[in-house]
């Protein structure tokens, strides 16, 4: 036998659970066992209490500015370590970049401006700058 708490959505576990308000379900019925989670599923209770998959619930718009904030840090600190990686920041400081590497480093410095201009509060609908090529 288990447990399942349709409280919180999450199999219980006796001696360490609390199983009051909990299903009791035979071992061959076990969703986790015969079942993979497909993408863009969650386990959930039905009317009964038995687990059933769900829907994942679309993000909240707090959640998808989380998230495109975390995009936007991320999106930056690969910009600084490609230049970095090239050394431009210290070459450009003793005046050795060639005209092709001042080129190339002026790019990813607008990419790295224009990346600082987008708003994310605007999540999901944002549009993205295209890095340089590299």
């Amino acid at each position: 036998m288990w447990y399942w708490n349709p409280t919180d959505c999450n199999e219980a576990l006796p001696d360490i659970h609390n199983l009051s308000g909990c299903t009791e379900i035979d071992d061959n019925e076990h969703p986790f066992k015969t079942q993979v989670i497909p993408e863009g599923k969650i386990w959930g209770s039905d009317s009964s209490g038995f687990p059933v998959l769900l829907d994942l619930p679309e993000p909240t718009q707090d959640e998808q500015i989380v998230a495109a904030n975390v995009e936007k840090q991320n999106r930056v600190a690969q910009a600084n370590a490609y230049m970095s990686n090239k050394q431009w920041p210290g070459k450009a400081a003793i005046g050795r970049l060639s005209e092709a590497e001042k080129a190339q480093y002026n790019e990813w410095l607008d990419y790295l401006d224009a990346l600082e201009a987008v708003n994310t509060s605007s999540a999901p609908d944002i549009n993205w700058p295209v890095p340089p090529e590299l």
